[in-house]
């Protein structure tokens, strides 16, 4: 049953909420399928450039038709309220998921190379998604993943006159660029993949400050914001978190393709790795069977051998 109407949207429930407003499973029983609905907070919809951002981004992405990106619908006003209307994607978000248990690093590359394709699509449109955070990642039933939330990230410009909006865990993948009033740019979306990367193989963000200021004051730092990142053990992930979460847009990478294929080639190294192991894993069982067989081995050459000499003597 619907909890709500809105025209021919009969909202089911409330699946989500954050700094744009709450966001709702509907049915949409005008073109017969499942939709997600976000009702933009009423000071945030009669704010010019915020409204401006989702139009335009909402128009743009129209034309998305990628295997983990949600897809756009429309941007609609009604009776006041401004509603973004969207793909409805079923699943768990990525931060339920780590939180329980992080993502091992098959599943870690794998999850890596869907969200880097999924940026690279957005930015071909000269759009950028600017709030990148392992709440708008969906895990589909198929092991995949679906970024949602395209177009309705807080402006720069808004960060002081909406802070109360934004908690810290969240402006915690916001690059610094952004926190301290620049405009975003595709390069600012590595700084917040770089966030999701860590929090997925670890199951905890990089920074606990508790307030705005000592989270702007720690990730400008470039020595004290990487201490965190340390705790990633593999080394060549350690140098790809920390090359995404560069303080400075001009060190981080050239753009998604470069991005991507250095994530190819972690791949590929992890793999020819895996190869050269010793055929013979070191666990208690096998070691076992491997002590087994080697004392038979012995026994029967024993045997052999006293039969031999038996023989001569004979």
């Amino acid at each position: 049953p619907a909890i709500a109407k809105i025209q021919q949207y009969h909202l089911a429930e409330k699946i989500g909420t954050g700094f744009s407003g709450d966001v709702f499973h509907a049915w949409d029983s005008g073109l017969d399928r499942n939709v997600a609905i976000r009702i933009i907070r009423p000071e945030l919809a009669s704010d010019t450039s915020f409204r401006a951002q989702v139009m335009t981004v909402a128009l743009a992405a129209r034309e998305l038709s990628h295997p983990h990106i949600a897809k756009s619908y429309s941007v609609e006003e009604v009776n006041g309220q401004l509603l973004v209307i969207t793909e409805y994607i079923q699943g768990p978000t990525l931060k339920s998921i780590v939180s329980q248990k992080p993502l091992d690093f098959k599943s870690f590359l794998k999850l890596s190379l869907e969200l880097t394709s999924a940026l690279k699509a957005i930015h071909r449109l000269n759009i950028s998604h600017m709030y990148v955070t392992s709440d708008n990642i969906i895990m589909t039933p198929d092991g995949g993943i679906k970024l949602v939330d395209l177009g309705t990230a807080p402006t720069s410009k808004m960060l002081g006159k909406f802070e109360n909006l934004i908690s810290p865990d969240k402006l915690i993948y916001l690059a610094p660029e952004f926190l301290v009033g620049q405009s975003g740019t595709e390069i600012s979306d590595q700084y917040s993949l770089g966030v999701v990367f860590f929090e997925a193989l670890t199951g905890n963000l990089p920074f606990e400050e508790s307030s705005r200021e000592q989270l702007i004051k720690l990730i400008q730092n470039p020595v004290s914001s990487k201490k965190p990142f340390e705790e990633i053990e593999h080394g060549d992930i350690y140098l790809l978190i920390t090359k995404l979460t560069a303080t400075l847009p001009e060190d981080r990478f050239a753009n998604m393709d470069e991005l991507m294929a250095t994530i190819k080639e972690i791949d590929v190294s992890h793999n020819d790795n895996k190869r050269a192991l010793p055929a013979f894993p070191s666990n208690a069982s096998t070691l076992k069977s491997r002590l087994y067989l080697m004392t038979s081995l012995v026994f029967l050459v024993l045997v052999l051998f006293w039969l031999i000499v038996k023989g001569f003597g004979g």
